[in-house]
């Protein structure tokens, strides 16, 4: 059988020397038993696993046996994991080796010295207690699905991979365009180490069409950042994405210990006059959600076709760029939107989230800290949107008594000030949205979601020139930000066909394209109207289950042929 999902995951971080771990595991339901054989990376729900159970499991287990090439040996032997919902302990012939707390995000851990040449058997135990309120599950359904709530999704659900690598090799490594001037642009490299050996040299290169433009070096180790000026940037767009390749080396004693190749852009972002501006040019955007859900392996595309298709769908509607809801996107989505010059909008999955619970908002800062350190490099992103529909009113009296430790409203807004804050501070470069829809209280780009049966309705919530407020007794004041209509649509066309009873979409179910046409053009006409609006997000770009209000099925069929919809999408003011 073919190995599931076997490109190579890490593509901004490209190293020759690796091994997939995809493919058939033991696996036990129960977390005990391995009485049945799953293949990664699909998770247990999705059909593609072999397993198929949407039950609820809150305790699974994993187990293979690794063959570890003898050629690896002197070197480090590291085992990633593109992601685990959502704690993952990670044991090599019996012993721990690592654990992990968060569902979206990857990370290694390294086998013992001695595994090259051998055998070693791996066990991966997962606890994926979602109903716990404690974690972030985004769309997942903490009891049955429903509604906008899918399928849930356990354990391992994105890559696994070896890698050797060895003393003081690169682990990671950010890139910043600090500035970009006509003339000259700067790059700051800040390379972070697995390990510190005395005496390293990071050395790096800047190439345009395979040559160098610029070269620097600094020393490796925990302080090391390296500013580059670049000569006449060239500058990355949506018209023209232009990637610099990056060569970075460690050497000691002029003896090369690692080698990776990476990319890096020069593209700034502003968000100034109610617009938001990319290389000093304001931008419309024009976006569309897509949720990443497929039929048959949920989160997890199935194939490397099947997870660019998704993005190629949206530029043929016409549309610039995509919000990622709900849902930390696979890196080769983003890879690929930065090779097309596609706009995102990177989501946290905050859905689920009691966060009235102080472990629930401590788990929230850990590991979407995690995401935009992750993140960070890809130019197609254009904003942080850390939460969702969030809210969190004052704590009725009638239940301060019964529940003491909740928080109140004023804590609540503390706490999404330091989301806010914590994400400014590992990335200043971008805009970051608090929460997307419904209660702001520190942001840089202001949201509604306006679902509307007609465009007169639209109209009346986006008259005068005004922004629209949710919850004006709780939000801040709006004070010029670019306003983004974050989600309308959602309109449910049939074509024809009886849907399911569960099936929904906003508003009435439409027959006829004419009047699907009609109803979408009609609304898009009000708000390129509209002087305050910075730009919009479609729902929905596919059916997702029961939700079927997507401009394609959920095979990806479009319901009307695409430059139907390009012609309303790519209109632009």
């Amino acid at each position: 059988m073919a190995i599931p999902c076997p490109a190579y995951p890490h593509p901004q971080f490209v190293r020759p020397e690796w091994q997939c771990c995809n493919g058939e595991w033991e696996f036990a339901l129960d977390g005990a038993t391995f009485d049945r054989a799953i293949q990664v990376p699909f998770c247990p729900e999705s059909s593609l696993s072999g397993v198929h159970d949407t039950a609820y499991h809150p305790h699974v287990a994993y187990r293979r046996m690794l063959d570890v090439p003898a050629a690896w040996a002197g070197k480090h032997i590291l085992m990633h994991f593109g992601a685990v919902d959502y704690c993952a302990t990670i044991a090599f012939d019996g012993k721990v080796a690592g654990y992990h707390q968060g569902g979206s995000t990857p990370f290694a851990v390294e086998l013992p010295a001695d595994a090259p040449g051998r055998a070693v058997e791996c066990r991966v135990e997962v606890t994926d207690y979602l109903r716990s309120g404690t974690q972030g599950g985004g769309k997942q359904a903490w009891q049955e699905p429903g509604g906008c709530i899918y399928t849930r999704v356990t354990g391992i659900w994105r890559t696994v991979w070896l890698e050797p690598v060895a003393d003081n090799a690169i682990a990671s490594c950010r890139i910043d365009c600090l500035d970009a001037a006509e003339q000259v642009a700067h790059l700051r490299l800040a390379p972070e180490f697995h390990s510190y050996l005395p005496g390293c040299t990071l050395n790096a290169a800047v190439c345009e069409n395979g040559r160098a433009v610029v070269q620097g070096a600094c020393r490796a180790d925990g302080r090391a950042t390296l500013d580059l000026a670049i000569p006449a940037p060239h500058r990355w767009s949506p018209e023209d994405p232009f990637l610099y390749n990056i060569v970075l080396e460690v050497r000691r004693n002029g003896e090369l210990l690692d080698r990776v190749e990476t990319v890096g852009a020069i593209r700034t972002l502003a968000w100034q006059d109610g617009m938001l501006h990319l290389n000093g040019k304001p931008r419309f955007l024009r976006f569309v959600l897509d949720q990443g859900y497929w039929p048959d392996g949920l989160w997890t595309a199935p194939s490397e076709d099947a997870l660019v298709h998704d993005l190629e769908l949206a530029k043929s509607f016409g549309f610039n760029g995509a919000r990622l809801h709900q849902k930390v996107f696979d890196e080769r989505l983003l890879d690929y939107a930065d090779r097309h010059g596609f706009l995102v909008s990177l989501e946290y999955p905050s859905w689920g989230m009691d966060l009235h619970l102080p472990e629930a908002r401590y788990n929230f800062l850990l590991e979407w800290s995690e995401v935009v350190r992750r993140y960070a490099n890809h130019p197609s992103v254009v904003m942080w949107t850390p939460l969702n529909e969030t809210f969190l009113f004052p704590t009725p009296e009638n239940l301060k008594a019964s529940f003491p430790d909740l928080p109140t409203h004023a804590q609540y807004q503390e706490f999404v000030r330091q989301v806010v804050r914590t994400t400014k501070a590992l990335d200043p470069t971008r805009p970051v949205m608090d929460s997307s829809g419904w209660y702001h209280v520190e942001t840089d780009l202001w949201s509604a979601h306006l679902y509307q049966p007609t465009a007169e309705a639209l109209q009346a919530q986006l008259a005068d020139g005004k922004v629209f407020v949710h919850v004006p007794d709780y939000e801040c004041k709006w004070s010029g930000q670019p306003f983004l209509v974050d989600e309308w649509g959602g309109f449910q066309y049939i074509d024809g066909h009886t849907p399911d009873d569960a099936s929904w979409g906003y508003g009435d179910r439409l027959r006829k394209p004419e009047e699907y046409l009609r109803k979408i053009s009609e609304q898009l006409d009000v708000l390129l109207a509209a002087p305050q609006v910075a730009g919009y997000c479609y729902t929905q770009l596919v059916d997702v289950e029961q939700e079927q209000n997507g401009l394609a099925d959920a095979s990806r069929v479009p319901k009307l042929p695409p430059e139907e919809f390009h012609r309303l999408f790519s209109q632009t003011r």
